[in-house]
This record gives structure tokens, sequence and C-alpha cells, in this order.
């Protein structure tokens, strides 16, 4: 059984997912901290966790993926603004100096913009 923030007992299972549990309206609506838990359209919270998955997971799984979201992310503004959703070259060397000068033009436009940025702010006299 899971308990919220205010102390309330989930009501139990939730039929749509598996693992997942679901808290009373009754209790959520005149809920001091509903601001903090609720969304504007939810009424009442809902909360989806399997315990057999939090048991294997790895420890720093939390880091490992706040480190795979910033990768993805680059990997993917790649892929979108510098065309490299398809390889222009065949082969493994010539596609990873391919990926290599790519990522360095991408890597020397942000350097630029962030230049261009600082040399606005201090132009401003701030």
């Amino acid at each position: 059984m899971l308990t919220c923030l205010a102390g309330k007992q989930g009501s139990g299972r939730s039929p749509h997912r598996e693992g997942g549990y679901l808290f009373s309206e009754r209790d959520c609506a005149p809920c001091a901290l509903k601001g903090t838990c609720l969304t504007k359209s939810q009424k009442r919270k809902a909360i989806y966790l399997k315990p057999e998955v939090l048991r294997h997971r790895p420890r720093g799984i939390k880091r490992a993926m706040r480190i795979r979201k910033t990768i993805e992310r680059l990997f993917g503004e790649v892929k979108t603004c510098y065309r490299m959703h398809r390889a222009t070259y065949r082969g493994l060397g010539r596609v990873t100096i391919q990926m290599l000068l790519t990522h360095v033009v991408a890597n020397a436009n942000k350097m630029a913009a962030r230049l261009a940025a600082r040399a606005s702010v201090s132009s401003c006299g701030i």
C-alpha cells in the first residue's frame, strides 16, 4: 500500500495498468498539498509502480539516465539539424569520419552561439 505526502493511503490497484495505485478523489479534493501532487486536469493521483522492476534496477540508474538524456539530445540534434538521419558515405571508417566532423561542426556552432550571447550581454553593460 502506498501513502501520499498528506499521509492518506492509496485505494488499491488500478484496473488500467498493472502496478498502478489510485488515491481517492475524496482525499485529494480538500488536500492542502493538491497543487504539488496533481495537475489541473487531474482529480486524483495515480501512481504506477512495479516493485519487481525496482528490485532489479541497477544502482546508478538515475544518474545514468540523466547522462543518457544529454547524449541522446545531442545525437537527435545532429540527426535533425545536420541531416545525419542517413550516412552519406559507406563503410565504418568513412561513416566514423563523417560523424566526427559533423559533431565538430555542431560543437563549433554551439560555441559560436554561446560566445555571441555572452558578447551581447557584456555589450549591454550588465
